[in-house]
């Protein structure tokens, strides 16, 4: 059974995601609510989600149906998961369901859909990918889900305490149960520590964040429909078969490769360039056994060596 709350009503319409994290364990999380790794199981199973283990080909399923009133929620986490990726994921779907299920569930407008993860939610919000008005309403959700999950994982007021006893990051993720890597971008979140990278290494990454990974998120995180005539145990089996909510927007063609660009001649890349090539600069007629332009050419060598030295 699934109990509507009227705070964690009022958090959701409001878009308060540390707020509902906070009320999301103390309405469901029991002893565990004041814990820093807690329980997401008995969590997810109090505010009426059931999960189950399966052999799936993506991340998980969040699938939900409402017949008659009677509202059964199910979530399908990949059975290979497991550690820091599970929890994270169970957290995410927890996101979906206090954001967009229970809100349509209020209203009576909730039939039968849900949600595929087909791409790491962890991995997503460790790599501080930002929304933009240019990506798909889809993505807003899946960020969302993801700072609920981090919220949920590390309430802020208990991240600000920790850290201030815990000075070894190592140490303070496991605390609260979670990788290195979350635990960075939630301390980024909180304000404790600053977003720009402090090494060669976390800037790679952020590279990574903002150029390539982006690209794939608009078809990893649509939003699915479940095709079910029973309630509970056809999720199970349409958790396999789910079929999209839209078809597919067509994709735009991809712009022309670019050509590479052009350096203007004479510029100290093409001298060496030309020298190694055993040719001269442009316009200027090869010598043939001229041993001045020999001397001359060793000269300019050295020249250009000095300056490759100095740059």
């Amino acid at each position: 059974m699934i109990a509507i709350f009227p705070e964690i009503m009022s958090a959701t319409d409001s878009g308060d995601v540390e707020k509902l994290a906070i009320l999301a364990r103390k309405y469901f999380a029991g002893k565990d609510r004041f814990r820093p790794a807690p329980n997401l199981n008995a969590l997810a199973e109090s505010a009426g989600i059931s999960i189950e283990r399966v052999p799936l080909e993506v991340h998980g399923i969040l699938a939900a149906k409402d017949v008659r009133g009677t509202v059964t929620v199910a979530a399908f986490v990949n059975k290979n998961l497991g550690g820091d990726e599970e929890r994270f994921l169970l957290a995410h779907m927890l996101g979906h369901f206090f954001f967009e299920i229970i809100p349509m569930v209020a209203r009576s407008e909730w039939n039968a859909s849900g949600f595929r993860e087909s791409f790491s939610p962890l991995k997503r919000f460790a790599q501080n990918i930002s929304y933009d008005q240019n990506r798909s309403v889809e993505l807003a959700k899946e960020l969302l889900a993801d700072r609920f999950a981090g919220a949920l994982l590390m309430p802020v007021a208990m991240v600000i305490k920790a850290s201030e006893k815990i000075k070894d990051q190592a140490k303070l993720a496991t605390f609260f149960g979670v990788s290195r890597a979350c635990l960075q971008r939630r301390l980024v979140d909180c304000g404790l520590i600053g977003a720009m990278p402090v090494s060669f290494m976390d800037a790679e990454q952020q590279l990574i964040a903002e150029h390539k990974i982006p690209d794939q998120l608009d078809a990893a995180v649509q939003e699915i429909k479940v095709d079910s005539k029973a309630v509970h145990d056809s999720l199970i089996k349409s958790a396999a078969s789910v079929s999209y909510q839209a078809p597919a927007k067509k994709q735009a063609p991809q712009n022309p490769r670019q050509a590479a660009p052009v350096r203007p001649q004479g510029s100290l890349a093409d001298m060496v360039a030309n020298e190694r090539r055993g040719k001269e600069t442009p316009g200027a007629q090869p010598a043939a056994n001229d041993p001045a332009k020999s001397i001359k050419g060793m000269e300019r060598l050295r020249e250009i060596a000095r300056k490759l030295d100095k740059t």
